[in-house]
């Protein structure tokens, strides 16, 4: 199935083959909030993270389920500490994240 994904090593996103069936994927059916987990799929020897709602899948580099073993929790994790295009955009500008200058105390 033809999908677009956030793939945070180039910064943007992309659109991939990916199939998605039970022999790759797991499901959390639990969910109820815009930002947890809902799928983990294994692509390629990498990981797409997918939160419940509308937003695109996080492609995580040289991960798969079974090094997160299979956790929601740890999927998360990861999701949370790929770096977004947005953020990656205004450090390479020579601004923080908080929008100011980098290296200002305040």
């Amino acid at each position: 199935m033809e999908m677009t994904v956030y793939n945070p090593q180039k910064g943007r996103l992309e659109t991939i083959d990916a199939v998605i069936a039970k022999e790759n994927t797991t499901w959390f059916d639990h969910c109820m909030q815009g930002h947890e987990i809902y799928m983990i799929t294994d692509f390629e020897g990498d990981l797409l993270v997918r939160e419940f709602g509308c937003a695109f899948p996080v492609r995580i580099y040289d991960t798969s389920r079974a090094d997160i073993g299979f956790d929601q929790k740890k999927a998360e994790e990861l999701k949370n500490d790929t770096p977004r295009a947005s953020e990656r955009d205004r450090k390479s500008a020579g601004r923080s994240t908080t929008g100011r200058p980098t290296g200002s105390s305040g």
